[in-house]
């Protein structure tokens, strides 16, 4: 190092060094700090080339990508893919060789194109394909075939040429905008059966409900009659009320009829999906065609169905609503009084899951709720069916209506309280009540409490509820099946110093010995 003899005096004393030596050492620590920058570069470039990361599979890299990409490609996505593509020959290979990556596409309605959209789903193999459209702007002439925006060669072209598609979702501004999008080219093209391939399809109207406002009553002139017949899956999501049904038209929604049970058969769905808040009998008149459903999804949008003195209620009363093959039924932006109504008329004897997410409501009006749930099971659940799933979401209530709502189902086995209070907890939280309710879930596997404040779900309660296990309830073990217990915290900086001495709990390093998973943390935990 340049000048380091002449300043050999200063590394060995404490003398203090005169200023041209001290501008010397600096040189001299600006030299070394920049070669050990160098050779820190270096060392990072040695380190790379017998870094793990290069001896990822394949396989594993196509997952990394799939968890860092949508489902659905847009064209931000889709860029993303390709930069993924560039970077090297392994990362090229990796993403190719993933067909499920290239299997969806969400482009907008003025940019399909056929040929760019057939390159990109021939990488994908025989992954289920999506496309889903984006509307155009919509103007006031686009209400007319002469005028209106949705009729797309691309687009007819994609769904006619034989190509297998097998979701296709797409947005349109009322059902006659769909009808001018099938009618022509689906109606003319030379392939017999142009929607075959789709297998699901999902049809948002966002516009003013031209479709009956034009045709009335004759269910012939609906567009609804153009939703392809070999689908398996549909999901209907009507334009809200206010939009549909402006004030100045003087239409009120329930005095209009849907027409799609009329127009189109709901006999071949095992899956079915509606969002509507026009109030009335309209969800209730789709529903009881789908006999076939094992997936059925309810959006309310906070709207009601009709009171027991109505005719639909009337009709569905005494035989009931029979959905015999349903499985899975979704209600998303319901009332405890609405939900309460459904339970009363419905009937599903195979019901393996039911997941109810609460709309917005100022307090809990659902006194009742507890009562018409366990009147539901009871007169719908097999006797002996002992694989029942129960989620509720969104809703604060008071102690003793948890306690009766968890005391209806018969055979219980997993249970899901997400973003669940209570309106009056006094000395109770959520676990509390699990307790007291325990006796009432002897066939329980897995209870998740997820995005709980700490008033709701106190951390200290946690190892008094675990400890059911181990003494018995009226003579027998409450959570003797427990397999899995998860609580996670909105709030976690509020929790973190309480979970984490969780883990060193004697009751929960037992029941981790034992098999069952204990997860005690923040949202990101799980």
């Amino acid at each position: 190092m340049e000048g380091n003899g002449d300043l050999a005096h200063l590394f060995s004393s404490n003398v203090v060094p005169m200023p041209i030596e001290a501008t010397t050492v600096r040189a001299n620590i600006d030299a070394l700090t920049s070669k050990i920058a160098q050779l820190d570069k270096e060392l990072q470039r040695q380190r790379a080339v017998i870094s793990a990361v290069r001896k990822l599979p394949l396989e594993i890299l196509g997952q990394i990508f799939k968890a860092v990409l949508p489902e659905c490609l847009d064209k931000a996505a889709r860029s993303q893919l390709v930069d993924f593509c560039l970077v090297c020959k392994n990362w090229r290979d990796a993403a190719r060789q993933t067909p499920s990556l290239w299997r969806g596409i969400r482009v907008e309605y003025v940019d399909v194109s056929y040929d760019k959209i057939v390159a990109w789903y021939g990488r994908s193999g025989t992954s289920p394909r999506t496309l889903e459209v984006t509307p155009p702007d919509i103007d006031d002439d686009c209400m007319e075939l002469e005028g209106c925006q949705s009729p797309n060669d691309e687009l007819h072209q994609l769904l006619t040429s034989g190509l297998i598609i097998n979701h296709f979702s797409m947005a349109c501004s009322s059902g006659q905008c769909f009808t001018n999008f099938a009618y022509g080219p689906l109606q003319s093209s030379s392939n017999t059966s142009p929607w075959n391939s789709l297998k699901s399809f999902n049809l948002t109207l966002t516009g003013r409900w031209e479709d009956s406002a034009n045709h009335g009553d004759d269910p012939g002139e609906s567009g609804f009659m153009w939703i392809p017949y070999f689908i398996t899956s549909l999901q209907i999501n009507l334009p809200d009320s206010s939009v549909a049904f402006p004030f100045y038209s003087g239409v009120a929604p329930p005095d209009l009829p849907i027409h799609l049970a009329e127009a189109w058969t709901l006999d071949c769905l095992t899956s079915f999906s509606i969002s509507c808040n026009w109030g009335g009998p309209h969800i209730l008149e789709i529903v009881k065609h789908c006999k076939n459903v094992e997936t059925l999804t309810i959006d309310f949008k906070n709207s009601d169905l009709p009171d027991s003195h109505t005719a639909i209620m009337k009709q569905l009363s005494r035989p009931g609503l029979l959905l015999f093959k349903l499985r899975v039924l979704r209600l998303r932006g319901v009332q405890p009084s609405t939900a309460g109504k459904l339970f009363r008329i419905l009937k599903s004897p195979m019901l393996s899951q039911l997941d109810i997410s609460f709309g917005e409501m100022k307090s809990w009006q659902g006194k009742k709720f507890g009562d018409e749930l366990g009147h539901f099971f009871n007169q719908s659940i097999l006797r002996g069916f002992l694989s029942l799933s129960l989620r509720l979401h969104n809703v604060s209530l008071p102690a003793d209506d948890l306690v009766a709502i968890l005391s209806a189902p018969p055979s219980l086995t997993r249970l899901t309280l997400d973003e669940v209070g209570l309106s009056n907890p006094g000395r109770k939280d959520i676990l509390s009540v699990l307790r007291e309710a325990a006796r009432h879930l002897p066939h329980i596997r897995v209870i998740e409490v997820l995005n709980a404040s700490i008033k709701s779900a106190s951390p200290s309660s946690i190892p008094s509820f675990l400890g059911l296990r181990k003494r018995p309830v009226n003579g027998q073990s409450a959570l003797s099946r427990l397999q899995s217990f998860t609580v996670t915290f909105k709030n976690s900086k509020d929790a973190s110093g309480q979970y984490h001495n969780l883990d060193e709990a004697e009751v929960v390093q037992e029941l981790r010995r034992s098999g069952v998973l204990v997860t005690v943390g923040p949202i990101g935990a799980i």
